[in-house]
């Protein structure tokens, strides 16, 4: 096994190299990893060099857009051909359950690793994967895209800055109702991953915002299942109706994690709640707009300020992971709320590859 002074040297040598020229990335998943092909096909820091899927249609398709593009693109339907290919990276778009498993076999062959969401579906994995991170010194970064939403990037700042103070009590939610498409999203199978799993691991849409907020470490996490009453009919889903988390944090803290096929049609799905010693703040629940609402809390204790706050222009802050853009991290987003001018899904990855160490978050 090599030295961390080893591994070490090798990462920086890569990533000197890596930035002579552009990332070269590759794709595991043709359906799921769209979002992150049209973004490699256009970005300009990396390129899109292979596709791995079973299913043929995914990969024409895929050949297709590149062509488009002009783009030198190689395509796979065996992932052990697919990890020979000259890459630097590989994002992983397969099937959920099996990500873990993937990104160790991708760090044991020298890639950087952009995982989707979930990382592991059990402890054992999530213990195989770090050791594989901590033998390769590669870098594996987790997609959690909400964490970069337009909404939760400003509260996270706010947080940072202490706006409303230590953070006592925060409260997150992806309620995502999938009961109508779940004959297309499963393809039909039965035992299909998304069938099958507790409705309990697709969590870090609604944990992964208010941990990267808060800061603080999970220590104990209770979690429940709720029923479904026979709402999903004669659909194939073996699991509740959704899933609740109540986490404490090392600092004491605690939130509240919940998600799953909850009936909440015709509001935003995803919202997040945070009460410290001198404030809260909220999302907006039902105008699906990037403004939060604050209160900050005076001299005098139940006397404040409400109000609702647009995403602010403010500068970059030294080691709170994002680097200053010409105009402050404003200068990231596009003018359509909730999305980034070149998507956060690959900020992880870049950011550690390509910018100096202090800008990295951990």
């Amino acid at each position: 096994m090599q030295s961390a002074e080893a591994n070490l040297a090798i990462r920086k040598t890569r990533e000197v190299n890596m930035m002579k020229e552009k990332l070269k990335v590759g794709v595991f998943g043709g359906g799921r990893g769209l979002t992150m092909m049209n973004v490699l096909l256009d970005h300009p820091d990396a390129r899109l060099v292979a596709v791995c899927d079973k299913y043929q249609p995914s990969l024409d398709k895929v050949s297709q857009m590149a062509k488009e593009k002009n783009a030198d693109m190689a395509t796979y339907t065996n992932f052990d051909d697919f990890i020979r290919h000259d890459m630097d990276a590989v994002v992983l778009a397969n099937y959920a359950h099996e990500h873990a498993l993937y990104a160790v076999k991708c760090l044991d062959a020298g890639k950087h690793v952009l995982s989707e969401v979930l990382p592991c579906g059990t402890i054992a994995q999530g213990v195989a994967l770090i050791e594989a991170v901590e033998k390769s010194g590669l870098v594996y970064a987790y997609a959690e895209n909400y964490c970069y939403m337009q909404h939760n990037f400003e509260m996270w700042y706010r947080i940072k800055h202490g706006d409303i103070g230590d953070i006592c009590y925060a409260e997150g939610e992806y309620v995502h109702d999938c009961t109508a498409i779940t004959p297309a999203i499963t393809y039909g199978d039965p035992a299909h991953w998304r069938n099958k799993m507790s409705a309990n691991f697709y969590c870090t849409h609604s944990l992964g915002p208010m941990l990267m907020s808060i800061g603080h470490r999970p220590v104990r996490v209770v979690g429940y299942e709720l029923p479904d009453f026979g709402r999903s009919g004669t659909l194939p889903i073996f699991k509740g109706a959704g899933g609740l988390q109540m986490v404490t944090l090392d600092n004491g803290a605690v939130c509240r994690g919940l998600h799953g096929n909850l009936r909440r049609e015709g509001a935003r799905n995803y919202n997040y709640l945070y009460y410290g010693d001198s404030g809260m703040m909220e999302s907006g629940r039902f105008d699906n707009s990037p403004l939060v609402n604050v209160y900050h809390e005076g001299e005098k204790y139940c006397e404040g300020i409400p109000g609702r706050c647009p995403p602010a222009a403010s500068p970059a802050v030294p080691g709170l992971g994002l680097p200053q853009g010409p105009e402050g991290p404003s200068s990231l987003w596009s003018s359509r709320p909730g999305r980034c001018s070149h998507p956060p899904l690959f900020l992880p990855l870049l950011l550690r590859c390509r910018y100096p160490p202090e800008w990295h978050t951990g």
